[in-house]
């Protein structure tokens, strides 16, 4: 279910780049198949060519949710890692993937309009060339001219109505992307936090079980210690100082007592 958003996504991309066909036949310079390729590479999941043999009878949509998921656990495989180096690593990574969708929209809507400057040049360039022509020619009378400039008056109107309806598809499809991209960060940015959660627990629960075995290991080692300065009978007794010696020779000597003068 973490992956269903960006899948519908993609095949409601692909639907709406089938039903302009017909119109990128007419028109090579259309762009649809590259920005489809931008919204592909958006995808946050790791190189798969290594695996892709040893699960080439997956599903495609099911390897794909895999991956996801193994992009988001990843980040949470040491249990001794900050969470905040975690998510700042998570961060740095999303935002460059959303800076690289950003230069590669704007390229691809430079690329549009320098090939629709072009296309618009090439088609008035021909108008002039051939009203060039008509105005040398024979058919250059009152009716004619009448009928000629009425035709390209039709055929400018044709070309650059034709022309906005490509632009408007071309920025629709752009719009698309966005939104889109922007749901599937969305999705991912909600599963790692989802994660993240379930991370912390485990540290906690982890920390507070480190933490536990260095009490006992403490109380253990203390216990040790203190046994030490009560030794079993029967052990070999420490030698004792010269001074402790001449001490218990001191304790020995015969008493007097005191008399009064």
């Amino acid at each position: 279910m973490k992956n269903i958003v960006f899948l519908v996504v993609c095949s409601s991309l692909l639907a709406s780049c089938s039903v302009a066909t017909k119109r990128q036949e007419a028109n090579p310079n259309t762009p649809s198949s590259d920005l489809l390729k931008i919204q592909q590479e958006v995808s946050l999941t790791a190189d798969r060519e290594k695996l892709k043999e040893l699960r080439k009878d997956m599903p495609e949509p099911v390897q794909e949710e895999n991956d996801e998921l193994k992009f988001i656990l990843d980040f949470f495989q040491d249990i001794r890692k900050n969470p905040s180096r975690i998510r700042q690593e998570f961060d740095r990574i999303v935002r460059r993937k959303q800076e690289r969708l950003r230069k590669s929209l704007q390229k691809q809507r430079k690329k549009f309009t320098k090939e629709e400057k072009k296309d618009r040049k090439s088609f008035l360039d021909k108008l002039k060339e051939e009203r060039e022509d008509f105005l040398k020619s024979e058919a250059n009378t009152k009716e004619g001219r009448k009928e000629f400039f009425d035709k390209q008056d039709e055929q400018r109107k044709e070309y650059f109505a034709d022309a906005r309806e490509k632009r408007k598809d071309f920025e629709s499809q752009v719009s698309a992307i966005q939104k889109d991209s922007y749901a599937y960060f969305r999705d991912k940015r909600k599963q790692f936090s989802e994660e993240m959660r379930i991370f912390q627990r485990r540290q906690r629960e982890w920390k507070k079980e480190q933490k536990e075995k260095a009490k006992s290991s403490y109380r253990s080692s203390s216990s040790n210690n203190y046994g030490s300065l009560y030794p079993r009978q029967g052990a070999p007794r420490k030698p004792k100082s010269p001074l402790e010696q001449e001490f218990e020779a001191f304790e020995k000597l015969p008493t007097q007592p005191l008399e009064s003068e």
